[in-house]
């Protein structure tokens, strides 16, 4: 059995958390419960990877280099963006609106906040 379901976001309506989880489960295949961009990096079939895009920060003397790479993927005219650094980082970038959803700990579903 299929069942297809469409759900319409409503960014002035739908607070970030929701918004921001709809758009986890429509980027990462979650089907064995596992959640996406922290224990399961498989994007779904309808997923385009994108190239990934370096963000160059100046040389810090205690750490190093801080370059971060944003792995990035599209669905549907949203923007996926993120990286792992313990914690994880998944940013969607809705253009159409202007606007941009941000995770600062991927584990953790209630992180998501407007940008």
């Amino acid at each position: 059995m299929s069942l297809k379901i469409l759900v319409e976001i409503d960014t002035e309506r739908d607070d970030a958390v929701t918004v921001g989880e709809v758009l986890r489960g429509k980027f990462w295949d979650q089907s064995t419960g596992m959640l996406g961009c922290y224990s399961t990096f498989t994007y779904n079939k309808d997923v385009t990877v994108l190239p990934d895009r370096v963000e160059k920060y100046p040389e810090d003397p205690n750490y190093g280099s801080q370059d971060i790479t944003w792995h990035r993927a599209e669905w549907n005219g949203v923007v996926c963006e993120w990286y792992w650094d313990g914690d994880g980082t998944v940013r969607f970038i809705l253009p159409a609106e202007g606007l941009a959803l941000i995770n600062s700990d991927c584990k953790k579903p209630s992180y998501w906040e407007w940008e």
